[in-house]
């Protein structure tokens, strides 16, 4: 339905589901993400939410920033050398 569209004919959120897929196909070991959960609906944060759980379980390291709290997303501590 939407594969013969041009990005300007899709929502922000349709944009940000795109842009993720991309980004979880690279099989990058860290994810630099900014605003991750804007645009998207509540069903589509979930989802994102345990693919973080999966990303870390795999040692992926991912910094995000956020307006929304999150609270099922289990924190990690860095420690940074000194």
């Amino acid at each position: 339905e939407f594969e013969n569209m041009y990005p300007y004919q899709l929502s922000q959120g349709q944009k940000k589901r795109a842009y993720l897929t991309k980004l979880i196909g690279h099989h990058a070991n860290i994810l630099l993400l900014d605003e991750v959960f804007s645009d998207l609906d509540i069903h589509m944060i979930s989802a994102l939410t345990k693919a973080f759980e999966n990303w870390r379980k795999q040692n992926k390291l991912i910094f995000y920033t956020s307006h929304i709290p999150i609270n099922n997303i289990t924190p990690m501590k860095i420690e940074l050398p000194s």
